[in-house]
C-alpha cells in the first residue's frame, strides 16, 4: 500500500485539481444559464427553449465520445485536454459576441463539445499521474476540490448577468477559465 498522503503533496495532482475545477465552472456556469441565454435569442416556448437547449449536449455526447476513441488510440491525453479547452474557451467567448438563434447554438454547441471531450482524457491522465498505489485518494482529492467549481460557476456566472445584465461577460468568464486550465494542463506531466 502506498502513502495516503502522497496525492496530498505531489503538485500535479493540486495542478490537475485546478484543472478540473475550470471544468465545472464552466459546464454548470453555462448548463445553468443555457435556456435564459436561449429564450434571449428566440420567442418560443418552455417546450421549444427545452428542446433546443439540449441540442449542444447531443453535439457534445457525439464529441465525447470521438475525443475520448481518438485520445486512446494516440495515447496522448495533454494536448486533447488542452485543444478541447481551448476550443471551448474560444466558442464560450466567442457566444458573447453573436446574435441570432441559430449562431447561437452552433457557438454553443462548439463550446459543449469542446467541453465535453475533455472528460475521458482528464480522467485517464488524472489515474496515469497519480499511480496505482494513490488513484483512490487522488482522484478523490482532484474531484473534490474541482467540484467546488460546481457551485463557483452558476454563482460567479450569475453575479456577473446581474451586474452586466446580459449574459456577455459571464461567457467569458467562463473562456477565460477554461483556457486556463488548458495552459495548466500541459504542466502536468505523468
Amino acid at each position: 500500500m502506498g502513502d495516503r498522503r502522497g496525492p496530498f503533496r505531489d503538485a500535479r495532482v493540486w495542478r490537475l485539481a485546478i484543472v478540473y475545477f475550470t471544468i465545472p465552472v464552466a459546464l454548470y456556469g453555462v448548463g445553468f444559464w443555457l435556456p435564459q441565454i436561449i429564450r434571449m435569442s428566440t420567442h418560443g416556448g418552455d417546450l421549444t427553449i427545452g428542446v433546443l437547449s439540449a441540442l449542444p449536449y447531443v453535439v457534445a455526447a457525439v464529441g465525447m465520445v470521438a475525443a475520448g476513441r481518438h485520445s486512446d488510440r494516440t495515447n496522448e491525453r495533454r494536448w486533447h485536454i488542452a485543444s478541447a479547452a481551448f476550443v471551448a474557451a474560444a466558442a464560450f467567448a466567442g457566444a458573447a459576441l453573436v446574435h441570432g438563434l441559430a449562431v447561437t447554438l452552433v457557438v454553443l454547441s462548439i463550446g459543449m463539445l469542446g467541453l465535453a471531450s475533455m472528460f475521458g482524457p482528464f480522467w485517464t491522465h488524472t489515474t496515469s499521474t497519480v499511480g496505482r498505489a494513490n488513484a483512490a485518494v487522488g482522484i478523490a482529492l482532484v474531484n473534490s476540490v474541482g467540484n467546488i467549481g460546481g457551485f463557483v460557476g452558476p454563482y460567479v456566472f450569475g453575479s456577473i448577468k446581474d451586474a452586466t445584465n446580459g449574459f456577455a461577460a459571464g461567457l467569458v468568464f467562463v473562456g477565460i477559465a477554461l483556457a486556463l486550465g488548458g495552459m495548466l494542463v500541459l504542466t502536468v506531466t505523468e
